[in-house]
């Protein structure tokens, strides 16, 4: 062709050729498009038998194939990554040949049925709208036990619902607590105290060791200290007043035992100060005893 301004500069570079190669164990399909010096394109098929397998290889920019036909040539109706060396590979979703998953934004509804599945590492966040009894649901099939988990509670539930056995309410209903509940009774722990039917302190000889009399005169030590009311700095000016010892963690000079103060020098120890208490009052029945013996003598009534 004669060159001119017509074909140099509208005319296309392209050079197709295709063939056809036939041999006892394999038949080849290539087609060659070469645009320039530089730019070519490629498509062929390949079939053929090794030993005692056959392969068919694709190998194109563009394969347009249905999705069933892939299956169904790739694995017979099933589609085994790990058999076929498979891999799937996009931006936001991967499957490894040994078929291990890597997802980004997924809708999921319905069932998910796992065995003995960790999670590990990352962090993992429910959005919800509102509150909802069941966003984070876990049941035991074999005892109906069951907890569910809200924005703004924990709870851990009976068989058939019966009672609540524990809940947690955080600051977003207006307050916080942990609150327990059985056939005997109910406790509720917030802030700003406990309620509860009755409160035990382990005092098992098991439990214990140093085991010994407490021989210090208890009267003296409830004579010489001083009961102070007050509030406390998170209450009104107007609230009841508290009736109740000080510890002068400020220097202040508060007369308080310091065998009813706690281990961590911030509290009262209850059962203690009551074991104090009670031995002063056996101290003072010793006291009564002898005034009476020395009243009946007085008396003459020996």
């Amino acid at each position: 062709m004669a060159s001119n301004i017509y074909t140099s500069q509208f005319a296309t570079k392209a050079e197709v050729t295709s063939e056809i190669n036939q041999k006892a164990n394999e038949i080849s399909l290539v087609v060659n498009e070469k645009l320039d010096e530089e730019d070519f394109t490629h498509a062929e098929i390949v079939a053929k038998i090794n030993d005692d397998t056959s392969q068919v290889q694709i190998g194109a920019d563009k394969v347009d194939i249905k999705a069933n036909d892939v299956i169904n040539i790739l694995a017979g109706n099933t589609l085994n990554l790990t058999s076929k060396a498979i891999a799937i590979d996009s931006t936001n979703f991967k499957v490894t040949p040994q078929g291990n998953l890597t997802a980004t934004n997924a809708n999921i509804s319905g069932t998910i049925t796992s065995s003995n599945a960790n999670i590990t590492g990352g962090r993992i966040q429910l959005l919800t709208e509102g509150y909802n009894e069941q966003d984070i649901k876990v049941t035991d099939t074999r005892t109906g036990v069951f907890s569910v988990m809200t924005p703004n509670q924990i709870n851990l539930w009976g068989p058939n619902n019966a009672h609540s056995l524990w809940h947690v309410q955080s600051p977003g209903l207006g307050w916080s607590s942990i609150d327990f509940y059985d056939d005997r009774g109910y406790t509720e722990v917030r802030s700003s105290g406990i309620t509860t039917p009755e409160v035990i302190q382990t005092s098992v000889e098991s439990q214990k060791k140093n085991i010994a009399k407490y021989k210090q005169k208890a009267i003296e030590l409830v004579k010489n200290s001083d009961i102070y009311e007050f509030n406390y700095k998170s209450e009104n000016e107007k609230d009841k007043k508290h009736i109740g010892f000080v510890i002068g963690d400020l220097g202040g000079n508060y007369r308080t035992p310091n065998e009813v103060i706690s281990t961590q020098k911030d509290g009262i120890d209850t059962y203690s100060m009551l074991a104090i208490l009670w031995k002063a009052v056996q101290e003072q029945q010793e006291q009564i005893e002898e005034m009476k013996k020395e009243i009946n003598k007085l008396k003459g009534e020996q």
